[in-house]
């Protein structure tokens, strides 16, 4: 099965196959609901199915019964093409139960006219059979019982209470609704699933799609999302991303004595592929893809001090933590590799690390550096502590004295560090210069002359001199904004910082900090920090 979507550089040809799931991903807005309801009215896709978001989850305490035939063809809709709203809320949930029970009626009675004249008949096995071992396999604290027109759920711990389908949760009712719709398709269908995981509780959402898919190897699947986590979760499935949605125009047309509208030009959308071989990590990709700002890699982790900050600086980004410096790097360079990802833009935020960027802050294309050793040094600067005094009601006389205190407190404890740090500067400049040892080298006997070469023009005595003096001269020259990039004890750094502001630890610190930055009324904090860290321009190509 094959067939296209038109976008403004053409069409773009979807290939839906058994085993490898369609996705696409995008935010909010971009027309994605429509480009499902679009592709099930396609006559290339065949026996198509689709799964609305918006559907209704009320259950009737009892089933009318009707024909298979005709109970099948309302719920399959058969050759009909419904062209739905978006916003349409779907109640079919009658149907999929009436098609059910007629379906196991009518397999028993096919079995029953088989078995005439046999000693011996074999039960037939029915989708409502199907369905139930799925149900269990899901959900094994629980059992469904179909019986004289009506669904129950069992609880088979305690009592073994049941109760009426009417009283189950929505994600009880949504299971029962995706299982009953899944096993009743026609064979070999396209099935449409449009937000997959609303009503869901996300522990189940990812187990209950792993289990229709595998219940249903015949058929070809086409999520459509913006649950990053979801999209993530389908590991073999080929990722589309969904930029923009222009919608069809229609003009009048006179026909004999009256007008009539037809279609002028076609909607149209945005859609770009996905690489399906990259060095970025799939879960990474697929969030940068469903955001619409452009990427920001930063160090440190989710929920960090780093995340707080440059959140609130960077608003026109998508701020991603991604640990080291070294992965911000790799992230960002495999990033600008990728060809197929050429309408977004990523860039790098790295600590500063005793590396020379240029005037601009920039290390390399895409990846800049702060002004400072690292992030926590950041907020020892004079703007940006005075910022905090006057959030904490310090009048600029006694913020004054306060930071000539922290000053000398941070030149006393810098100076008690100089051999260490001076030594950790000096291991890190051996370790740099080593890492490309042999990454080229075709033979050992060419691998020995490069490490030969590269032990040779490194002394560590002369590095660790060279820096040791530069920052000695620091010290005596009382260089505060010099001393901030080169010292690097960030934990006794916020220490001394909180203890200026008459904080109770690191943790006040960081909270009031964050209560800063997150306030929706503007604070001089953020003025201060916008102040000093690079200018990134997320309109950049």
């Amino acid at each position: 099965m094959s067939f296209g979507i038109l976008t403004p550089t053409g069409e773009c040809s979807i290939e839906p196959a058994p085993g490898r799931p369609i996705i696409f991903l995008g935010p909010n807005g971009t027309g994605k609901s429509r480009l499902g309801i679009h592709i099930d009215s396609l006559e290339e896709t065949g026996a198509s199915y689709r799964i609305g978001a918006q559907r209704s989850l009320e259950l009737p305490d009892e089933v009318f019964s009707e024909r298979y035939e005709r109970a099948i063809g309302l719920l399959r809709r058969d050759s009909r093409r419904v062209q739905a709203s978006p916003g349409s809320m779907e109640h079919n949930y009658d149907e999929v139960l009436v098609a059910l029970f007629a379906e196991r009626l009518r397999a028993l009675e096919l079995a029953h006219e088989k078995s005439k004249g046999r000693q011996n008949s074999i039960r037939p096995v029915t989708v409502i059979d199907r369905l139930q071992e799925l149900w269990h396999e899901l959900i094994p604290s629980q059992s469904l019982l179909f019986s004289e027109a009506t669904v129950r759920a069992v609880r088979l711990d305690g009592d073994g209470e049941s109760y009426e389908a009417s009283a189950m949760s929505d994600g009880e009712r949504l299971v029962l609704y995706i299982l009953g719709q899944v096993l009743l398709i026609e064979t070999d269908s396209l099935l449409i699933v449009d937000e997959p995981e609303l009503h869901m509780n996300r522990a189940l959402l990812v187990r209950l799609w792993d289990l229709v898919e595998r219940a249903r190897p015949d058929c070809s699947f086409l999520y459509v999302t913006h649950d990053i986590d979801f999209a993530a979760s389908r590991r073999s499935a080929q990722l589309y991303a969904v930029l923009n949605y222009v919608p069809a125009t229609y003009k009048e047309v006179l026909v004999r004595t009256r007008t009539r509208l037809e279609e002028d030009t076609p909607a149209m959308w945005t859609i770009e592929p996905l690489p399906s071989a990259t060095e970025l990590p799939r879960d990474l990709l697929v969030r940068m893809v469903g955001s619409r700002k452009p990427i920001l890699f930063v160090e440190g982790k989710q929920g960090g001090l780093d995340e707080t900050i440059y959140r609130a600086i960077y608003g026109d980004f998508t701020v991603i933590p991604s640990g080291s410096c070294g992965q911000v790097i790799q992230f960002v360079r495999s990033f600008r590799k990728q060809e197929e990802l050429h309408w977004l833009y990523c860039a790098g935020l790295v600590d500063r690390d005793n590396r020379d960027p240029a005037a601009d802050g920039a290390l390399e294309e895409g990846i800049f550096t702060l002004p400072v050793q690292e992030v926590e040094n950041l907020l020892l600067a004079p703007e940006i502590f005075f910022a905090l005094a006057e959030e904490l009601k310090f009048d600029k006389r006694e913020a004054t004295r306060r930071f000539d205190t922290l000053k000398s407190d941070v030149f006393e404890a810098a100076g008690r560090d100089a051999d260490r740090v001076s030594l950790r500067y000096t291991s890190n400049v051996i370790w740099q210069s080593g890492k490309s040892v042999g990454a080229k080298a075709k033979n050992i006997k060419e691998l020995s002359r490069v490490y030969a070469e590269l032990t040779a023009k490194t002394d560590p005595s002369s590095i660790y001199s060279d820096f040791h003096s530069k920052y000695q001269g620091v010290l005596e020259q009382r260089d505060f904004e010099q001393l901030l990039l080169l010292y690097d004890n960030k934990n006794k750094l916020l220490d001394m910082l909180g203890k200026a502001l008459d904080l109770q630890g690191r943790s006040a610190l960081e909270n009031l900090v964050s209560r800063l930055l997150v306030s929706p009324t503007a604070s001089p904090l953020t003025g201060a920090l916008v102040q000093r860290l690079p200018v990134i321009d997320a309109g950049m190509s």
